[in-house]
């Protein structure tokens, strides 16, 4: 949890009892992987339900092709807790998030579906104020990467959505090749065209949030996501707000040329620092950057593995990009990301 992003957490799910007439199914959630001494508050964590969840029946829901009639509160049952359908499978594997009140080593809560009472419901009234603006209230956006292709969209209440996008470098139909890659860290995952590449500028196409500049987030924020290469062609920005890199306003991520275990740092200059990561050739890693006016620090994977160097963000009058940087005009990304908040 230091570095910011969800948790590495894992639930285990079984039946449960409950006062709340309304519902036939329960499920007890109790966390078991946080390993921290701190107790979070307001977190998100993922729930993963399947078949094989014990007092879980996807036959027995009221809204068994949508999840709408979920609905999550704390032990006690006084609290009704935010979440968000990440991927829905009925059938299948489905990812929820769930925002509780606080984290710990132990934390239960609980999962309530089904019922007459529910099923009489209408299915958009019953999901209101269940939606993913509030389990991200605290986030400046959130991109899931959850989508078969096209725009991926933004859960917070920003509306920050990313639009498939291509700049003077592209060698590829963008509409039809930013698709998803199905093996994501969590459910689907978004990847920059990866069949022809460009062994200058590399693949051509990525995501871009035009209006991300509204934010002014100035240079305190924390940005993080999951991010797996095909290949590493020359300097591929991973995340980008400047419009190139010598430019004197905005922040960029990208690795260091043609290298899949280091990327460097930019803030509002021309200079970077220089930050080692984990393998990240056809292996998801998870980049962590913390800028706090000048002082910049760096996770990867979880683990802090640079701290206390001067790196100044600023904004600017561009939007963010995925897998390039705002205006297209540098080295693409060859890969996937997954996650990006």
């Amino acid at each position: 949890a230091e570095d910011g992003d969800f948790p590495a957490v894992s639930v285990t799910l079984k039946a449960e009892s409950s006062a709340v007439p309304s519902y036939t199914g329960v499920v007890a959630i109790e966390e078991n992987g946080y390993q921290g001494a701190e107790t979070l508050r307001d977190v998100p964590v993922l729930v993963r339900l399947g078949s094989d969840t014990e007092g879980f029946s996807y036959s027995t829901m009221a809204f068994p092709e949508t999840g709408a009639d979920l609905r999550f509160m704390d032990w006690d049952e006084k609290n009704v807790l935010p979440y968000e359908i990440d991927e829905w499978h009925n059938g299948g594997e489905s990812l929820v998030w769930v925002k509780v009140s606080e984290l710990k080593k132990g934390t239960r809560f609980k999962m309530f579906y089904g019922g007459a009472a529910v099923s009489s419901m209408n299915e958009t009234t019953h999901r209101m104020g269940y939606r993913g603006e509030a389990v991200w209230s605290d986030y400046a956006g959130v991109w899931h990467m959850n989508e078969d292709s096209g725009t991926a969209y933004d859960s917070t209440a920003n509306g920050l959505d990313a639009l498939p996008s291509f700049g003077t470098n592209t060698n590829v139909d963008v509409a039809s090749e930013m698709m998803a890659y199905e093996i994501g860290v969590c459910g689907r995952a978004r990847q920059n065209e990866i069949s022809e590449v460009n062994e200058t500028k590399g693949c051509g196409n990525y995501l871009l949030t035009p209006s991300y500049d509204a934010l002014g987030l100035g240079g305190r924020f924390i940005v993080s996501g999951w991010f797996r290469a095909e290949q590493v062609v020359n300097y591929p920005r991973m995340i980008s707000r400047k419009y190139e890199s010598s430019d004197k306003s905005g922040w960029e991520i990208h690795p260091r040329q043609n290298s899949s275990t280091n990327i460097s740092v930019r803030g509002a200059t021309g200079g970077s620092v220089i930050c080692p990561t984990p393998e990240m050739k056809e292996a998801w890693v998870n980049i962590t950057a913390i800028y706090s006016d000048a002082v910049f620090s760096c996770f990867t994977n979880g683990v802090l593995s640079l701290t206390g160097e001067s790196v100044a963000a600023t904004d600017n009058g561009l939007g963010l990009a995925f897998g390039c940087n705002p205006p297209g005009n540098e080295n693409t990304w060859c890969g996937q990301y997954d996650e990006i908040r």
